[in-house]
C-alpha cells in the first residue's frame, strides 16, 4: 500500500523517484516537490509546450492545480466531519461493515474478508497487514472505534489520516498521466481506489463524491490517448480501477435512494383514525387496527422522520365500553372499532406532510416524536387512544434530494465520458470482457453500443411455442413480420403458471421480536400473464446458447467436469406450457425482478433485460441476478397505480457454473472467471453458512437470459 509507506522512495513516474517528504506538499508554489522534479518534460497531449518554458509551467500548474483544489476541498471536509453527529453515524456504519461479528472491534481476519471481497488482487495480505500496523495504535491486534476514527480522519489537524493520503494518489495520478507513464498511473489509481474501498467517500459529505467525479473527468480526458496507445493490460487495468471508484459512488447513490418503507395506510372514520399500517419494501407489514382504506406511497429516497397528532376524544359509546362490568371488574381490551388516535401527521425527509384527519379534527392531547439524526421511523405504537412511541432504524446514506441530484448528475457526466474508452479497451481484451462492459453501461442507463466489428448478426429459429400470427406471420426468409409481440396466456396456461408461483413461494420467517407485530405475504395471486415473443432478443439468446453448447462439449472431451443444475418440478410445469429448455447448455427457468417502468417497455422492440430497471444485488458484482423462488423477487417489486406488481420468468443459460459458498465472495475473481475464464455463470450458495438464505444465480452476459413470461400479480396477506 504505497501511501502507508513511512520511508523509502515512492515511484511517481518512469524516471523520477520521490522520497516521502517530496509528497508532503506537492502543491506549494516553488517547492522542491513534484514540480521541480519534472522540469524539461513534454506533455503527451500538447508536444509544443515544454515543462521548462513559462508556457509549459503554466499548462502543467493549471492541470495539477485543479486536482489539488479538489483534494484540498476534500481534506477540508474531512477535518470538519467528525464534529457532526450525522457524520459520526456514517463513520460508525462504516466501522460496523468491517466489524462482522459485532464485538466492537475489527480484527485482521474481518478486515481481510471485507476487502478481499472487493478485490483480492488489489488487497493482498501484505497491504492489509500494513493497515493493521498503522491503525492499531495500541498494538493489541485489533482496531477499536476510536482508532478507526483517528485513522480515517487523522488527529486534530486532519492531515495525518487516511483522507490526507488521497492527496498523494490523486496528485501523483495526474502527474503520471502528464508524464505518459501508464504503469505508474495504474499504481496511483490503485492506491486511490484502496482508500475509496476503505470508506472515504461514505464517511464524507456528498460534495466529496462530486469532487471525486470532477477529478476523474479531468484525469480521463487527459489520459484517453495515453491509454489507447499503451500496452493493453496496464491500460485496461487503469480502467478497472476507475470503474471501481465509480462503483463506490454509484453504490452510495443507490443506497441514498433505496426505500425501506414503501407506503403508509390508514383506516379512518368520521370521528377518529381507527387503523394504521406501515408496509416495508420487502412486503412485511406493521398494522394496528382495521386494514387500510387509503394508502399513501413514499417516493424514492423518501423516509418518515417525524410523527405528530392528537389523541382520540373519548365519546359516550367508548366511555360505556370502558365502564365496570357487572361483576365489578373493568374491561381492559378495547373494542375492534375503537380509535387509535384522533389526528395523525407524518413528515418526511423531503419536507412533505401526510395529514390523516377525521371530520372532528384535533380535540385530544397532542403528541410528537422525531427520529434521531441518521434514522427513520419504521413503526408507531398506540395505546389508550394515542401514539405512545416510535421505533426507528438507521439510514445507511442520508443525503438530501438536492445532494442526490447533484451527485447523480456529475456521476452520469463522468460515466458518459469514461464508458466509450472502457468499451474500446474491453473489446480488445476479448468479446466476453466487452459484453460485460456493455451490460454495466446499460445498467447505468447509458446509451452504449458495441463496436461494429463486435456486433453479432446471428439469427435463431422461431420457437415452436410462439404464436406467429400475433407477429403478422413469417416473411419469405422465415423471420416474423413484426419483431415483438405479447401473447396473453389462456386460462388453462394461467392456472399452470399460478401453480408454479404457489410451488416457488416461500413465506419468510419473522424475527422473534417481530412475531405478533407484523404480517408477511402468504401467497402471490396471478392477475394476468403474457408470453414475450421478441425476435431480436431471441436471436442473441439462440446464438449464445450455441456458443456455450459447443464450449461445454469441448470441455467434456478434454475431461473437464461441470455440474448441471436441473429442476424437474419447474421443468414439468413449463412443459405444460409447451416451453422446453436446452439441457445441453445447462439452462433453467428462473425469476427476475423488473420495475414498473421496465414492465411498460417489455413490448418494445429495443427491450433489454439490462435496462429492466429492477434493483439487483452487488454481492457478486454487477450482473443479472435471478432466483428459483418467486417470493425472493417479490421483495424487490413495487406496486403500480392499480395495486399490481410485476416479475419476469426467464430462460437462463448457465453453462459451466462457478459454485461459491462464501458469505463475502471475491467478486472480482468471479467476474473474471466468467468474462475472461472458462465459466459462464455463478451459483451463490450460502445456505450452509447462512441458513434460510436463498441461492443466487448470476450471469454477466445479457444474451444468456431470455425473458419469456411477464407476470402481473398481487400480494396475499393472512
Amino acid at each position: 500500500l504505497p501511501a502507508l509507506r513511512t520511508e523509502g522512495p515512492v515511484r511517481c513516474c518512469q524516471h523520477h523517484f520521490l522520497g516521502s517528504k517530496d509528497l508532503q506538499n506537492p502543491s506549494a508554489p516553488g517547492s522542491d516537490g513534484i514540480l521541480s522534479k519534472c522540469q524539461g518534460y513534454r506533455p503527451g497531449d500538447d508536444a509544443t509546450k515544454s515543462w521548462g518554458s513559462a508556457e509549459g509551467r503554466d499548462y502543467y500548474q493549471q492541470g495539477l492545480g485543479f486536482i489539488q483544489d479538489v483534494v484540498r476541498a476534500m481534506l477540508s471536509e474531512a477535518t470538519k466531519t467528525p464534529e457532526k453527529p450525522k457524520a459520526k453515524y456514517e463513520v460508525m456504519d462504516q466501522f460496523q461493515r468491517f466489524d462482522q461479528n459485532g464485538d466492537g472491534v475489527i480484527d485482521k481476519q474481518e478486515l481481510a474478508r471485507v476487502l478481499k471481497h472487493l478485490d483480492a488482487n488489489v488487497w493482498s495480505d501484505q497491504s492489509i497487514g500494513q493497515i493493521m500496523t498503522v491503525a492499531d495504535t495500541n498494538k493489541d491486534g485489533k482496531i477499536q472505534f476510536d482508532e478507526f476514527l483517528e485513522w480515517i480522519f487523522g488527529k486534530s489537524d486532519g492531515r495525518s489520516g487516511v483522507m490526507s493520503k488521497l492527496e498523494h494518489h490523486m496528485t501523483a495520478a495526474s502527474v503520471a498521466c502528464d508524464l505518459e507513464d501508464p504503469d505508474d498511473l495504474l499504481e496511483q489509481l490503485q492506491g486511490w481506489r484502496q482508500y475509496v474501498d476503505m470508506g472515504c467517500l461514505r464517511v464524507l459529505p456528498p460534495e466529496c463524491c462530486t469532487k471525486t467525479c470532477e477529478a476523474l473527468v479531468r484525469l480521463i480526458l487527459n489520459s484517453s490517448k495515453l491509454l489507447e496507445s499503451s500496452a493493453l493490460r496496464p491500460a485496461y487495468g487503469c480502467c478497472r480501477q476507475i470503474r471501481a471508484i465509480l462503483q463506490a459512488v454509484e453504490q452510495l447513490l443507490d443506497e441514498s435512494s433505496r426505500q425501506h418503507i414503501q407506503r403508509i395506510g390508514v383506516s379512518t372514520s368520521r370521528t377518529a383514525i381507527k387503523g394504521f399500517t406501515v408496509e416495508r419494501s420487502d412486503g412485511l407489514r406493521y398494522s394496528t387496527g382495521p386494514l387500510p382504506t387509503q394508502w399513501e406511497p413514499l417516493g424514492v429516497g423518501e423516509r418518515v422522520v417525524e410523527v405528530s397528532g392528537t389523541a382520540a376524544a373519548v365519546t359516550a359509546a367508548s366511555s360505556r365500553r370502558g365502564s365496570p362490568a357487572p361483576d365489578g371488574r373493568r374491561t381492559s381490551s378495547p373494542a375492534p372499532d375503537d380509535p387509535i388516535v384522533g389526528t395523525l401527521t407524518l413528515v418526511t425527509n423531503l419536507g412533505r406532510k401526510l395529514d390523516f384527519q377525521s371530520a372532528l379534527g384535533a380535540q385530544g392531547t397532542p403528541f410528537q416524536f422525531k427520529a434521531p439524526e441518521g434514522e427513520e421511523i419504521e413503526q408507531l405504537s398506540f395505546s389508550n387512544r394515542t401514539c405512545t412511541g416510535v421505533k426507528t432504524v438507521p439510514v445507511v446514506v442520508s443525503w438530501t434530494t438536492q445532494q442526490v441530484t447533484t451527485v447523480r448528475r456529475d456521476f452520469q457526466k463522468i460515466a458518459k465520458c469514461f464508458w466509450p474508452l472502457l468499451l474500446k479497451l474491453a473489446f480488445k481484451m476479448g468479446p466476453k470482457y466487452g459484453n460485460y462492459a456493455l451490460l454495466e453501461g446499460r445498467r447505468l442507463g447509458l446509451d452504449v453500443t458495441a463496436p461494429a466489428a463486435a456486433v453479432s448478426t446471428a439469427v435463431g429459429k422461431v420457437p415452436s411455442c410462439w404464436d406467429v400470427s400475433a407477429m403478422g406471420g413469417l416473411g419469405p426468409s422465415g423471420i416474423p413480420t413484426i419483431s415483438v409481440a405479447g401473447v396473453t396466456l389462456s386460462e388453462a396456461d394461467a392456472r399452470h403458471m399460478q401453480e408454479l408461483l404457489n410451488m416457488t413461494f416461500e413465506r419468510f420467517s419473522l424475527p422473534p421480536d417481530e412475531v405478533g407485530k407484523a404480517k408477511v405475504p402468504i401467497a402471490l395471486q396471478l392477475v394476468k400473464a403474457s408470453r414475450l415473443q421478441n425476435w431480436n432478443c431471441w436471436g442473441g439468446y439462440s446464438a449464445r446458447i450455441a456458443e456455450i453448447r459447443e464450449e461445454l462439449a469441448t470441455m467434456s472431451r478434454d475431461g473437464c467436469s461441470f455440474q448441471f443444475l436441473s429442476d424437474p418440478k419447474t421443468s414439468n410445469h413449463m412443459e405444460a406450457l409447451s416451453s422446453s429448455l436446452d439441457d445441453e447448455s445447462n439452462s433453467r427457468w428462473l425469476f427476475h425482478a423488473i420495475s414498473m417502468e421496465g414492465s411498460k417497455a417489455v413490448l418494445r422492440e429495443d427491450f433489454d433485460i439490462d435496462t429492466a430497471g429492477a434493483e439487483d444485488g452487488m454481492l457478486y458484482g454487477r450482473g443479472i441476478y435471478l432466483t428459483e423462488w418467486c417470493s425472493e423477487v417479490d421483495r424487490m417489486t413495487c406496486e403500480d397505480e392499480e395495486g399490481l406488481r410485476c416479475m419476469l420468468l426467464c430462460r437462463t443459460t448457465l453453462g459451466r457454473v462457478w459454485r461459491d459458498e462464501a458469505l463475502l465472495p471475491d467478486k472480482v475473481n468471479l467476474i473474471h472467471q466468467c468474462t475472461g475464464g472458462e465459466y459462464h455463470g455463478v451459483l451463490g450458495d450460502r445456505q450452509e453458512k447462512s441458513p434460510g438464505c436463498a441461492r443466487d444465480f448470476v450471469v454477466y452476459d445479457r444474451n444468456q437470459v431470455y425473458p419469456e413470461f411477464v407476470l402481473w400479480y398481487r400480494r396475499v396477506y393472512d
